[in-house]
């Protein structure tokens, strides 16, 4: 018959020569090798390190945002970019920061320095933001 042609039979072939590289690298010559049993060492979250977007409520007075920069410092993370964003009331502003690429362990001592300073009110939002898309 007229077989199931060229693009299904390339991609068999693809799949074919990838699972071939796969086996090379794991060890596995010519048996198909199982990834989801291989030991693999998993790393600590608080060794992680990724950039964060904080969102939170402070006074909106003078010396704030310094207070702020002062606690997140303290704790080794680096501020990307800092902004006040709006007035949630006549008092409360809106603070958004992005910090650099930081590691989760001074991440979580930056938000708890935060939670203990005055200046301060709620943190709304921690994120971790992951850009890698960027380069793809």
């Amino acid at each position: 018959g007229q077989g199931a042609g060229e693009f299904p039979t390339a991609s068999a072939v693809g799949g074919d020569i990838i699972q071939a590289a796969v086996n090379l690298l794991s060890q596995n010559r010519g048996k198909v090798g199982c990834a989801y049993f291989a030991d693999k060492k998993v790393q600590p979250m608080a060794e992680s390190v990724n950039k964060y977007y904080i969102r939170l409520t402070a006074p909106d007075r003078t010396r704030v945002l310094a207070a702020i920069a002062d606690a997140i410092g303290q704790s080794g993370v680096s501020i990307r970019s800092m902004l006040q964003t709006r007035q949630v009331s006549e008092t409360q502003a809106e603070i958004v920061i992005i910090t650099h690429g930081v590691r989760q362990g001074n991440m979580d001592q930056a938000v708890a320095n935060l939670t203990a300073i005055p200046e301060v009110d709620v943190i709304s939002n921690v994120i971790r933001v992951d850009d890698e898309w960027k380069n793809a």
